[in-house]
């Protein structure tokens, strides 16, 4: 299923749009400030991020917080996270998402197709991270002429 593109203020940077990270593997990932379990999954999303961006990952975290950019910068700022943050206040991507409970994450592929969400800190550690690093290596492999399985091992 094609992602549902989409336009956010980026927390600091730029306005974020899906489609200019076409060609990556997205992982996009919608949280709140007040929301426990999304502060305990995002130190592992940093980790990954820090591992597999060299290798075409991307995550792209959206806040659905109300307060103010502020808050979320506070918040950005404790956890040290340094990956791109936009800000959905309305829920507008949300909504486009069908996002009904945080934190909600989907993976993209680096050709806009995506699969759903719901993905819990455990989850990330346990099934998405080595699903992650399988469709990176295996694209890696791929451009690179060689067999998918040596790029996967880790």
């Amino acid at each position: 299923m094609a992602a549902n593109d989409f336009v956010v203020p980026g927390l600091s940077s730029p306005a974020l749009r899906l489609r200019d990270f076409r060609g990556k593997v997205v992982f996009l990932n919608f949280w709140a400030t007040w929301c426990l379990p999304c502060k305990e999954e995002m130190p592992a999303m940093e980790r990954l991020y820090q591992r597999y961006k060299p290798k075409g990952l991307e995550i792209l975290a959206i806040s659905i917080d109300t307060q103010s950019a502020a808050a979320v910068q506070r918040f950005v700022k404790e956890l040290k996270l340094t990956y791109p943050i936009g800000l959905d206040p309305k829920w507008a991507v949300a909504e486009k998402y069908t996002v009904r409970a945080l934190p909600s994450s989907f993976l993209i592929d680096r050709k806009g197709c995506r699969s759903g969400g719901l993905f819990t800190s455990t989850m990330l550690t346990l099934f998405i991270l080595p699903v992650v690093y399988l469709i990176v290596e295996t694209r890696r492999a791929r451009r690179e002429g060689g067999p998918a399985e040596e790029g996967a091992r880790a």
